[in-house]
């Protein structure tokens, strides 16, 4: 078969944009030259096909007409930092692990930008490229956010939402076809990972409630949409344990705290040997990676679904938005900053005090007719 090489300037105006202006070009020549079985190739320039990829991924649409789109596994080629390739390694493993269980309700929750194939008959639709080049929100505190990162979750969730209307409403993971993602490093691993993590769950939490919304049984499989609420809770859940065990570390005995630490250590070594089987080979760094992505994970999980509008793409040009909302004064701006931290450190003192609760360290129903007892008096 012959091919045509293509090339478009970009106009510099970030990724979503020159996404957009690929696929457009493509919604020009479809009706001329693309049967209804074509695909659009969605992939970060950073990524390598793994051995017969194509080959892999395309029988997927061939055999299921209600496929509308599909991503893949991915391995990876680091340069750089040692610590950033045992964590990013470790949490492919628990990507790969989890888009497996996903795919079995013929969901997943995302079609990750490395490397995912969408149907061209979705993808050249106007309303998918509007809402790849200018996906946002209406936030009640910060106002209109527009997406800077995130189109992964944008071509995702049009599928998701828009997909029936199609016949194509299916989202697979194809776990034999491998993508390698290439990261070079050139500062340190530790603080590049949590910038990673910050970036990921601040375009989960963008993207998680309005995902909700879709119904499930109807429109969603009742065990993809227990999933999605689960990204809201699991940041509670994960710190009630360990702020039990360090408050009744402190106040009652140690053995609290110790006894906390070995549960967690078996919990991370059980993690660890899933996933290691899973991966087919030893995760070495999984236990101390598990306790990190755990509880500081959490925590930057807590401040990003408290700052939805913070965006920052260190390593793609630059791509910077701060937490304000234009046309607004200057103390606006720091009302809104500061009520956004007050957010974060109300759900942290919620967290420990239904600790203090669960374990009988205060009794607010108790406190609250003694208080009626002594006015009454």
């Amino acid at each position: 078969n012959n091919g045509e090489l293509i090339f478009l300037k970009q106009t510099g105006k970030g990724k979503r944009n020159a996404l957009a202006q690929g696929i457009r070009h493509l919604q020009s020549l479809a009706q001329e030259n693309y049967s209804s079985n074509s695909l659009v190739i969605f992939m970060d320039g950073d990524s390598i096909w793994g051995e017969d990829l194509l080959t892999k991924v395309f029988p997927y649409f061939q055999n299921n007409a209600h496929l509308g789109g599909l991503t893949t596994n991915e391995e990876l080629i680091n340069f750089g930092s040692r610590f950033y390739e045992h964590w990013f390694d470790y949490r492919l493993s628990l990507r790969d692990f989890y888009m497996s269980s996903h795919a079995f309700s013929r969901r997943v929750l995302c079609l990750t930008g490395r490397f995912s194939v969408i149907r061209a008959n979705l993808a050249t639709q106007t309303d998918f490229i509007n809402m790849v080049e200018n996906d946002g929100m209406n936030h009640w505190l910060w106002g209109k956010i527009k997406f800077l990162g995130g189109d992964d979750k944008s071509t995702w969730f049009w599928i998701f939402k828009n997909g029936h209307r199609y016949g194509c409403k299916e989202l697979l993971y194809a776990h034999d076809a491998v993508v390698y993602t290439v990261e070079c490093i050139n500062e340190n691993g530790f603080l590049r990972s949590q910038k990673n993590l910050r970036r990921w769950f601040t375009n989960t939490a963008r993207n998680n409630g309005r995902s909700l919304l879709i119904l499930p049984i109807w429109r969603t499989p009742l065990f993809i949409w227990f999933c999605l609420l689960t990204q809201r809770l699991s940041m509670y859940t994960n710190l009630i344990g360990i702020t039990a065990a360090l408050l009744l570390g402190c106040l009652k005995s140690p053995i609290y705290l110790v006894a906390f630490l070995y549960l967690s250590l078996f919990q991370a070594l059980l993690c660890v040997l899933i996933f290691s089987i899973n991966r087919g080979r030893l995760l070495f760094a999984g236990i101390y990676i598990q306790f990190i992505n755990q509880w500081l994970g959490t925590i930057i999980k807590l401040w990003a679904f408290s700052n939805l509008a913070d965006q920052k793409w260190t390593h793609r040009g630059g791509q910077k938005m701060s937490a304000q909302v234009a046309d607004r004064g200057q103390f606006t701006t720091f009302a809104k900053v500061n009520y956004a931290r007050y957010q974060f450190f109300l759900k942290v003192l919620f967290i420990t005090a239904l600790v203090f609760f669960m374990h009988h360290l205060i009794d607010p129903i108790s406190d609250f007719n003694n208080a009626l007892f002594y006015f009454h008096d």
